[in-house]
């Protein structure tokens, strides 16, 4: 879907930022965006809960350093997650890091053979990610009104290379995870809905991609790609499956692939 890679940030929001660079360059940026909480609420626990517009934007601060290899970039963020509790708006906070970079194996401007990857980690920023954007896992309440941010890590790395000037290839390998502390109770979403006390639950994605590219025009871009990947599940406490009968773990897994075609036209 040519969307990036699913285990990467791409989540594009109105940002205010403000940036200086250097004759050496390194480049500074500073920032704000305003991209919302994606939080969950479990009724069942506090009914008090619900979502809130957060008042106060991301904060984001990173440095890049460029040069004849490339270039890497180190990246942070802040986030104030509001949420509703009875009448009154709370906030929790949420922080992560991010470490991207585009390394050139080849002198050649345009069929430098890059190597790029980016590796992402924190707690409450779920939402950024691909894998986990719209599921409102930044952050939950765990046991009534108390609300605790999620820790997620998310990498990926990739290789192009150019075999002539119009047939190019990618390869690219990826990873997302996300899990949650102890939670007082919860629903599997999925199949037969188990009831779980004193539970956690984990997320693993794993997924590779493999492209080729012709440029048969200058800004004119064909391509197919064949992805696979793989989804796992993995729950933990006192799960509840019958009337009679209650299991310690369910671990469920689904491997998928995907052949897709498409076209990218530099107007």
């Amino acid at each position: 879907d040519w969307d990036g890679p699913p285990s990467g940030i791409w989540r594009r929001e109105p940002q205010l930022k403000f940036y200086w660079e250097t004759e050496k360059l390194w480049k500074f940026e500073i920032g704000g965006e305003l991209p919302g909480a994606q939080l969950t609420f479990q009724p069942n626990l506090d009914s008090n809960l619900g979502p809130a517009y957060d008042r106060m934007p991301d904060f984001i601060g990173a440095v890049r350093k460029g040069g004849k290899f490339g270039h890497v970039r180190l990246s942070a963020i802040y986030r104030s997650l509001d949420y509703k509790n009875g009448d009154n708006i709370e906030f929790i906070p949420g922080y992560g890091a991010s470490f991207s970079g585009y390394i050139k194996t080849k002198g050649d401007v345009r069929n430098s053979n890059p190597i790029q990857f980016q590796a992402a980690f924190g707690r409450g920023i779920a939402s950024y990610l691909v894998s986990f954007d719209g599921l409102g896992y930044d952050a939950i309440n765990t046991t009534g009104s108390n609300m605790e941010t999620l820790p997620t890590i998310g990498a990926w790395i990739s290789y192009e290379h150019w075999f002539t000037k119009r047939w190019h290839s990618n390869i690219v390998l990826g990873y997302s995870d996300f899990y949650t502390p102890n939670i007082e109770y919860w629903k599997m979403p999925n199949g037969p809905g188990y009831e779980m006390t004193d539970a956690n639950i984990r997320l693993l994605h794993s997924y590779m991609l493999l492209n080729i590219m012709f440029d048969p025009i200058p800004g004119l871009v064909l391509g197919i790609e064949y992805n696979i990947g793989t989804k796992t599940e993995r729950y933990r406490g006192d799960i509840v499956v019958s009337d009679d009968q209650t299991v310690s773990a369910i671990d469920q897994s689904r491997r998928a692939q995907r052949i897709s075609f498409g076209a990218f036209f530099d107007f």
